[in-house]
């Protein structure tokens, strides 16, 4: 009899768990207001976490969480033998995504970065708040604006909000897929 009752209790609370933790909701973002600037704030956390955290490392993923967004946008760059980044034009956002990882000495590294106008973006401050909401996982390494994660046992993240941009704000995020044996016994 108690087991009976204990079961959907846990398995209620394993769906919030997983609720919790599941990646940005999928569907349109709501534009970028050029008169409540403030406002913007979860709008590009939920950007940010779409396509420069949950699907950084995946450029199919990639491709469909921007179309998602429902955000118009043009390519104005693509990856190739000379360049590894694509880089792309959307309202008050210019986006440079890593086409392929760039390989370092102890991971491969994926990088995001979106440079927000100065007429949608929110105070660096803001931004912050929004996005440390989004990464939900333990920060270390943490100055003001500039944070790392460990989102799986062999991927940290990094996450930099630039001040200082002339009328407008960077979110730079970097991925680094740790090879395995590095990551178990250090580099």
């Amino acid at each position: 009899m108690i087991r009976s009752a204990i079961v959907p209790v846990v398995a209620s609370l394993a769906m919030l768990g997983v609720a919790a933790c599941s990646p940005a909701s999928p569907g349109k973002l709501p534009a970028l207001s050029a008169t409540n600037t403030s406002a913007n704030a979860p709008i590009i956390a939920d950007f940010i976490e779409r396509l420069c955290i949950d699907s950084v490392a995946s450029p199919e993923r990639f491709s469909d969480e921007l179309k998602q967004s429902g955000w118009a946008y043009r390519q104005t760059q693509q990856s190739d033998a000379g360049t590894e980044l694509d880089v792309w034009k959307l309202p008050h956002i210019e986006l440079v995504h890593s086409g392929r990882p760039t390989p370092a000495r102890d991971a491969n590294v994926w990088t995001c970065m979106a440079a927000i106008d100065a007429a949608a973006a929110p105070s660096a401050v803001e931004l912050q708040a929004a996005l440390r909401r989004k990464a939900g996982q333990e920060i270390f390494n943490a100055r003001g604006a500039d944070w790392q994660w460990k989102p799986s046992p062999f991927t940290q993240a990094h996450i930099t909000i630039s001040t200082n941009m002339a009328g407008g704000q960077s979110i730079f995020v970097e991925f680094a897929d740790q090879k395995i044996f590095n990551a178990l016994f250090g580099s």
